[in-house]
């Protein structure tokens, strides 16, 4: 019989199974976050005892049903839906960076992995963001081989200190798990990055200033250029008017011109 869950995705966003109504059943719309299979909401009444789950559509299925991701790793799946940036760990001699992305993919397989998520941003670059809540990818030797193998920048977010069991999803809690996730970097640390990564902001500004530095390069130039063309013309007017034979000097001596 396979697993019953409280967390499923429905139209690309993670809906607690508490956002239905009973007698939904199978036609909530709802797919597994862990095998994509479609799922049914089992709500139970507010005076039963039993508590109200998601079900797997096939009796049959193995699948755990997403239970190896906490609440707080589903809900944090959902925090990166609502955003498009974040703050990532300096590396070596650099800042803290902001990572711009257009795209989030959960779960997808990239390489022969499967990272929590794939962050892509406008013109392509991609960061890999592992969510350790109840394990890390410290130990996992063959995922982070093949990290560096597809050379993708990883991050990894430790938020085992934040994990609570079966937690009320509020807004404080969402606004601290986001400053967590997207603003700050103390939960965060790089598994796998080069120097020449970096993210779009960081290059735009980079390219700026670079930009800039040509630019004073090419007018300190022109104005050199110019000046010299000036002081060519100059000496070439001088040149020109210059007679090649000294004229002779004459004095005019009471009323006479006089050679000497």
């Amino acid at each position: 019989m396979s697993a019953t869950i409280t967390w499923a995705i429905k139209d690309r966003n993670y809906v607690h199974v508490s956002t239905f109504e009973p007698n939904v059943g199978l036609n909530c719309g709802c797919v597994c976050p862990e095998c994509k299979e479609h799922l049914g909401s089992r709500i139970y009444s507010k005076n039963s005892n039993r508590e109200s789950c998601y079900f797997h559509k096939n009796e049959e299925s193995t699948c755990t049903g997403g239970q190896g991701e906490s609440e707080l790793h589903l809900l944090a799946k959902k925090i990166f839906e609502k955003n498009n940036w974040l703050m990532t760990p300096p590396f070596e001699t650099t800042g803290k960076l902001k990572f711009d992305y257009k795209k989030v993919e959960f779960e997808n397989i990239i390489g022969n992995i499967r990272p929590d998520i794939i962050l892509t941003s406008e013109t392509g670059n991609q960061l890999l963001v592992e969510i350790g809540v109840t394990s890390f990818i410290k130990g996992n030797h063959k995922k982070i081989s093949e990290i560096e193998r597809l050379r993708i920048p990883t991050v990894e977010i430790d938020l085992k200190e934040l994990h609570i069991e079966n937690p009320i999803i509020d807004s404080s809690i969402e606004s601290e798990l986001r400053s967590h996730l997207i603003e700050s970097i103390d939960k965060k640390k790089w598994i796998w990055n080069i120097p020449s990564i970096v993210n779009d902001a960081s290059e735009g500004q980079s390219m700026n200033s670079e930009l800039k530095d040509l630019l004073i390069l090419i007018m300190t130039f022109i104005g050199l250029r110019a000046l010299i063309v000036r002081w060519k013309r100059r000496n070439s007017s001088q040149k020109k008017h210059r007679p090649t034979n000294r004229r002779k000097r004459r004095k005019t001596v009471y009323g006479k011109s006089t050679k000497y």
